[in-house]
């Protein structure tokens, strides 16, 4: 863990909706997946306050705004941006198209500019519209992915199967990703699908050397020395989860997904830089539900038949055979690597229990 910092974000109450206020059906008693809020309003919902006993600390796509709750959002920012040193300061910096704070005296007024997504949502849902809404500074941690891990990308396996293949169509980009051996050569990338594997969602990414991505997105990847935050939670399971990122063994115990890449395939002599990667990753659509990764897949492969030379195919269809059986063969011993450690584990435990029934 590398220290901690406050992040900047945008409290609220949330208003009764009203159907004659310009809600559209989705958003009227809807989860936060149906009202598609990161899409339509450009919002990440960070933490949920419901009654006095309720904190909603990682609010999950099933989870609903109701009228009353008070609501901390940040909105998302739609490119990379530079670090001068001071971290808090920076991120404000980063919403400046969203929103200005001005001090009087020890009173912040946030000022949301009205021709925004932001500006929009909050008149729909912020209990006096985005003049009511105050700046929060909530605590969080900074936590470091390790210098000698792979890359990794935070989504699931077939959206990081999409991004690989688009990566593909840009070798420039592909330097860091690259596996070569006897046999042929693939891009590699790890993947973390971090909602269902950890539980929890980075609201911030400090890139080497010195570039911010926030929040995370579909497309975000970490590379070796990134260093990821997360807010302060109450329950210390979070952060145990959040230590896992920390570790070299966590990334290696990770999935891999594999994209094959022709003899012919070459990458940039020099690697681009990060900025650049980041850049363009910012810039893709990865399809998010299982219907339009299907249906991207399937007009992909269609164009890939076209593109590709009768004369290679033969040989292609056989290294796709060699690689999807050599990727078997990977996640099974994986598999049985878990199984071990988890056996372990429990036997650890088992020993530990019957020694203190033994002295009771």
């Amino acid at each position: 863990m590398a220290g901690q910092l406050h992040i900047p974000t945008l409290k609220f109450a949330v208003q009764k909706r009203d159907p004659g206020n310009g809600f559209r059906k989705r958003e009227l008693n809807s989860n936060l997946q149906t009202m598609s809020l990161t899409a339509h309003s450009g919002v990440k919902v960070v933490r949920i306050q419901r009654g006095p006993a309720t904190l909603i600390e990682t609010p999950r796509h099933d989870d609903f705004l109701n009228p009353g709750d008070v609501c901390w959002v940040i909105p998302i920012v739609a490119a990379i941006k530079e670090l001068t040193g001071d971290l808090e300061q920076d991120m404000l910096d980063a919403f400046d198209e969203f929103y200005t704070v001005t001090v009087d005296g020890e009173d912040r007024k946030v000022s949301v500019k009205s021709d925004t997504e932001l500006g929009k949502f909050l008149d729909l849902f912020a209990d006096g519209g985005r003049q009511c809404v105050k700046l929060a500074w909530l605590p969080a941690h900074c936590y470091d992915y390790p210098h000698d891990a792979k890359p990794a990308a935070l989504c699931t396996e077939d959206q990081a199967k999409v991004l690989l293949e688009r990566l593909k169509t840009t070798p420039q980009f592909c330097d860091r990703f690259l596996v070569e051996d006897g046999q042929g050569a693939e891009l590699q990338l790890r993947v973390m699908n971090m909602r269902r594997t950890y539980g929890v969602s980075p609201l911030a990414l400090f890139h080497p050397p010195g570039l911010l991505e926030i929040p995370e997105r579909k497309t975000t990847i970490v590379f070796p020395g990134t260093r990821l935050v997360f807010l302060v939670s109450a329950h210390e399971q979070v952060d145990k989860e959040c230590c896992r990122l920390t570790r070299l063994e966590e990334n290696q115990l990770l999935n891999i997904e594999r994209v094959q890449v022709s003899k012919g395939f070459t990458v940039a002599y020099q690697e681009s830089s990060l900025k650049a990667l980041l850049d363009f990753t910012m810039e893709l659509v990865v399809p998010g539900t299982a219907e339009e990764r299907t249906a991207w897949e399937k007009y992909l492969n269609l164009a890939m038949e076209v593109l590709v030379p009768e004369s290679e195919r033969a040989e292609r269809d056989a290294a796709k055979a060699s690689h999807r059986a050599q990727e078997v063969e990977e996640r099974r011993a994986l598999n049985e690597e878990r199984k071990k450690r988890l056996s372990e584990g429990l036997g650890m435990r088992f020993t530990a229990e019957a020694m203190v029934a033994r002295g009771t």
